[in-house]
């Protein structure tokens, strides 16, 4: 036990994603519940983005059955963790299962940040199901939420899956009012990523109008 403390503790010292599985590897391994949540809560997400899900996803499992006693925003982004790996592998129905979950035990009064990512997370499995009015209505509501809390990033997220729910049902003229919103937004909140996004959904509509200057042009942006 003191071995894999020892072990945990100096691969906190390395922000990276590979360092960040090990820490929670040993911190599990010592029976350190607390900080084992405290690592899987705060580099979670980095570790999926940077291509670690897949390691990550047996130590979130382990860490629920070691550690039963998680309970309010830590179980929820453990959840959230899962679910948004499910997500990635395409295993839609375990995440949608997941996600509803959360989205069940979330309150509104309480957590409308929380239930509006899960409404666009849930609204974007629709999406690639080609369930459009189903996606369209998840995506409506969680934009209604965000807009509650002024959520800028969150709302440019949002506007970006509702333009391209538009843009597959062939309603070029809604989408490109989607995705300028989205851009607005993005740009108001300083995100570059959801800037870049934006930009290429205009793209790809202009695209689709036979605007081929437009396009271009937008395409040119998002890079």
């Amino acid at each position: 036990t003191l071995l894999h403390h020892s072990a945990s503790s100096y691969y906190m010292q390395d922000s990276s994603a590979p360092s960040s599985v090990e820490a929670l590897y040993h911190s599990m391994m010592a029976n350190e519940c607390p900080a084992s949540v405290s690592i899987a809560d705060g580099n979670g997400r980095t570790i999926i983005t940077k291509g670690y899900a897949n390691q990550l996803a047996p130590l979130l499992e382990n860490l629920m059955s070691r550690c039963r006693t998680i309970e309010g925003p830590d179980l929820q982004e453990i959840l959230l963790l899962q679910a948004e790996i499910l997500d990635i592998r395409g295993e839609w129905d375990d995440a949608m299962d997941r996600y509803s979950h959360i989205d069940r035990a979330a309150s509104p009064g309480r957590d409308p940040r929380l239930k509006a990512e899960v409404k666009r997370r849930i609204g974007v499995i629709w999406l690639r199901r080609y369930q459009y009015d189903e996606a369209l209505r998840h995506l409506q509501e969680a934009e209604r939420l965000a807009s509650s809390l002024a959520d800028l990033q969150t709302l440019a997220s949002i506007l970006y899956d509702i333009g391209g729910v538009l843009e597959r049902k062939g309603d070029a003229l809604g989408a490109l009012e989607s995705f300028t919103r989205s851009q607005e937004y993005a740009s108001r909140a300083g995100d570059d990523v959801g800037l870049g996004k934006a930009f290429y959904g205009m793209g790809r509509t202009y695209g689709q109008l036979s605007d081929e200057e437009r396009s271009i042009s937008y395409k040119r942006s998002a890079l």
